[in-house]
């Protein structure tokens, strides 16, 4: 056996594309977004008891930079499939395996900002 076979390979047999992996990341964002929309629906329907939301510039202000900062969070997801593909792990497996808990994350997050945003504007 040859000390060359040993090493570790720089690059990793791999057959999806960017592309293929972008559209595939691009596919689950509208995803995303609709669980972000259904949660700030939620928040805003079943907030506090007795307490009408007052739709607002603040608060549409407030929901767009949350969407925004939100949706740059997520292009963290296709980053890290790729390292853990580039490490051998099979993309199929763990690009569910990263999206579930972000997008629940990401709806906790929906959640308390509203809901600190409702406490901070009485």
């Amino acid at each position: 056996m040859n000390a060359a076979d040993d090493r570790v390979p720089l690059v990793f047999e791999d057959t999806a594309s960017a592309r293929d992996v972008f559209l595939a990341w691009e596919k689950l964002r509208l995803v995303f977004n609709a669980a972000l929309v259904l949660a700030t629906a939620l928040a805003v329907g079943f907030g506090p008891p007795f307490r009408r939301v007052d739709v607002d510039r603040a608060f549409l202000s407030h929901l767009g930079e949350g969407a925004a900062i939100l949706n740059v969070a997520f292009c963290a997801g296709p980053v890290l499939e790729s390292y853990l593909a580039w490490m051998g792990a099979p993309r199929s497996a763990f690009r569910m395996a990263i999206f579930t808990p972000g997008c629940l994350f990401a709806m906790l997050l929906v959640f308390s900002s509203i809901g600190s945003f409702l406490l901070r504007h009485p």
